[in-house]
């Protein structure tokens, strides 16, 4: 279900809809930081339907919301639509979704599965991210990190299609510690995107759960980093 979010109207277009933008994130762990506070880059987003820019023409934005062009048409119509009393007007947005859905669904799903799978080598679970080549230093520092762990496992519990290319994925992260009574459970939100080799875990949501535990990403096809 699509969540309504209120916003002044963006006045600001775009100049590179298709760059994310960098955010500086805290980095803890060990080690220099080799690509510096910018590493990690997420993309700017339609404050109401989600996509990012890659999935619309463009991104309109104000300083506090963003809107995309696909939105912004739909909002027209339905403005015209309504009565010029109505102050108040709820808008959902409506967006593509794949062709086979259910189909979607579980490659979704096998990818999360896949990415987690602390019994798969490092290479494999980063194919199943998106431009993850240079990330499987980042995978096997992850597992260094969690030695206590007795392994993670993950649970899809909510898939939005926000285009026919992209998809909001809720999952649960569930830890094991040896000695605890069972394990403990984060509840995330992450994103799953299609590239030419299926669906795949969106970079940004592997990199965004890294960096909490110190270990950054390398900039989307750079060389991998060398030990």
């Amino acid at each position: 279900m699509s969540d309504d979010n209120d916003h002044e109207s963006p006045a600001e277009v775009e100049a590179h809809p298709s760059q994310p933008m960098m955010i500086p994130v805290p980095f803890g762990g060990r080690g220099p930081h080799r690509f510096g506070p910018f590493a990690y880059r997420e993309p700017r987003r339609c404050s109401f339907c989600g996509r990012r820019a890659r999935s619309v023409g463009h991104l309109v934005r104000s300083r506090t919301a963003v809107i995309c062009d696909a939105c912004i048409r739909q909002i027209s119509e339905l403005l015209g639509r309504t009565d010029t009393h109505q102050r108040e007007v709820r808008f959902k947005p409506v967006v593509p979704v794949p062709a086979n859905r259910t189909e979607a669904e579980r490659d979704i799903e096998a990818a999360y599965e896949r990415v987690f799978d602390s019994d798969a080598g490092p290479e494999d679970r980063a194919a199943a991210i998106e431009d993850g080549d240079n990330l499987v230093a980042s995978i096997v520092e992850a597992g260094r990190r969690t030695p206590g762990r007795r392994g993670v496992e993950v649970f899809v519990d909510y898939i939005r299609f926000i285009a026919d290319d992209e998809a909001e994925v809720r999952f649960t992260l569930a830890l094991g510690t040896p000695g605890a009574v069972g394990p403990m459970q984060l509840d995330e939100t992450g994103f799953a995107v299609l590239t030419d080799n299926g669906w795949k875990v969106a970079r940004a949501t592997w990199c965004g759960l890294v960096t909490r535990v110190g270990i950054e990403c390398p900039p989307p096809g750079s060389a991998p980093p060398t030990p």
